[in-house]
């Protein structure tokens, strides 16, 4: 027996290092989890993308309507053109039948239910039916806040809601 048996004793040996390569299964599985909730999240989005893309089609060629009255200042045509925008806007968010055939007040009832504001009813509102009245029933003024509310038409209304 040595003298210091201490002495005959070896150095505490440590384990290799733990390899990241490859991870456990379950960061595998996480994995996976986060590649398919990031390609749905951009899925849906694009699909929501495309369902609402008419909405920007329609404020813009409202826009476009607007600063052709401002450049001329003919009331019938800019109140004409609005009036199909936003007919054309509610064809392809609700049923032709529900939409088609409104004209004058029922028309004006029906963008109010559906996510106009209730400015609509007043004097603004009232410029937008002026389109089939002769020129001069409606003022630059019912046109100026007509606009605003119109583009909020467009872009609040409830797609698909039944009135």
């Amino acid at each position: 027996m040595p003298a210091q048996p201490l002495a005959a004793l070896h150095d505490i040996q440590l384990p290799p290092p733990v390899s990241m390569w490859p991870p456990a299964p379950g960061w595998w599985l996480l994995g996976v989890l986060m590649v398919t909730l990031i390609a749905g999240g951009i899925w849906v989005a694009h699909r929501r993308w495309r369902q609402q893309r008419y909405r920007q089609v329609a404020v813009q060629s409202l826009r476009q309507c607007y600063r052709q009255w401002q450049a001329d200042h003919d009331a019938g045509r800019y109140l004409h053109a609005a009036s199909r925008t936003l007919k054309q806007a509610a064809l392809v968010a609700y049923p032709r039948a529900q939409v088609a055939a409104l004209h004058g007040a029922d028309w004006t009832d029906f963008l109010v239910a559906t996510g106009g504001r209730e400015a609509l009813r007043g004097p603004a509102g009232q410029g937008l039916l002026a389109a089939y009245q002769p020129a001069g029933a409606v003022t630059p003024e019912q046109i100026r806040q007509l606009q605003p509310l119109l583009e909020h038409w467009l872009r609040r209304h409830r797609a698909g809601a039944s009135t």
